[in-house]
């Protein structure tokens, strides 16, 4: 679980924040009618955020995604590296704690379709997954069309 310590780093701080898509994904999750708690009196209740956090609050997911997105992009001229950490994390924070493998098949997708440029001009697609950057950039060619 998140440690005191890591808790008031700025850089976790920001990353805590759920995007839009984790929170409807975590409410399909959620059971509708949950009678074990029925029961339960007030002080059973569980307040504040009860993440565990261990998986990322030391910047360990980061370092991996920051050094295989610099290896997806080595051989472009824009190279990730010249933008470093601090682009990253300023435009996306929750980069820092979100699954290496989802930002990568976006980043992947991204760069085929649109090249490096386009993820070096909006990072933050990164943040979601492949999917729905897909359908979400087919919606709005198809709708610049009408």
């Amino acid at each position: 679980y998140l440690s005191t310590d890591n808790y008031n780093d700025p850089i976790v701080q920001a990353a805590l924040p759920e995007l839009l898509w984790e929170k409807f994904e975590k409410q399909e999750k959620r059971a509708i009618l949950n009678l074990s708690e029925r029961e339960s009196s007030p002080e059973d209740f569980k307040v504040g955020r009860e993440e565990n956090t261990s998986a990322w609050d030391q910047g360990q997911r980061w370092r991996e995604t920051e050094q295989r997105l610099n290896n997806l992009f080595r051989d472009e001229e824009n190279s990730t590296k010249q933008q470093g950490e601090d682009f990253w994390l300023s435009r996306c924070p929750q980069l820092y704690r979100l699954d290496t493998e989802h930002i990568l098949e976006t980043a992947s997708w991204l760069t085929q379709e649109f090249g490096v440029n386009h993820i070096l001009n909006e990072p933050r697609l990164l943040a979601y997954k492949c999917s729905d950057v897909q359908y979400g950039l087919e919606f709005l060619s198809i709708m610049m069309m009408l």
